[in-house]
C-alpha cells in the first residue's frame, strides 16, 4: 500500500511541477486533463500526508516517553499517544478507501 501512495505522491509533484510551466497555458486540452489528475490525486496525498505526521507524532511521543524525566510531562505524552494511536486504524481505513480506482 505504501509503495502505491509513494508512487501518487510523486504522480502529484510531477503534475505540480508541469502546471509551473508557461507553455502548458497555450495548450488548453492539455491543461485541463493535467489539473483533473492533480484534483483527483490531492485528496489521496493530502491523507497520506496527514498519515505521516500521525506516525511521527507517534514516534516523537514514544521517545519522550524513554527519556522524558518530569513525570507530568511523561503522562501527557501517554495521554496524547493514546489519542495518535487510536486514530490510526481509521486513517489506515480511509488511505485504503482512497486508493480504490474510481469507476
Amino acid at each position: 500500500m505504501f509503495d502505491k501512495l509513494d508512487a501518487v505522491v510523486k504522480r502529484f509533484e510531477t503534475i505540480t511541477e508541469r502546471l509551473a510551466d508557461p507553455t502548458l497555458y497555450d495548450r488548453p486540452d492539455e491543461l485541463r486533463q493535467i489539473n483533473q489528475e492533480r484534483t483527483s490525486l490531492e485528496p489521496v496525498v493530502q491523507k497520506y500526508q496527514e498519515y505521516k505526521k500521525r506516525k511521527a507524532d507517534i514516534a516523537g511521543n514514544k521517545e519522550l516517553l524513554l527519556t522524558e524525566k518530569d513525570e507530568d510531562m511523561r503522562e501527557m505524552a501517554k495521554e496524547e499517544l493514546a489519542e495518535l494511536e487510536a486514530g490510526m486504524p481509521a486513517l489506515e481505513h480511509e488511505l485504503k478507501l482512497l486508493l480504490i480506482p474510481k469507476d
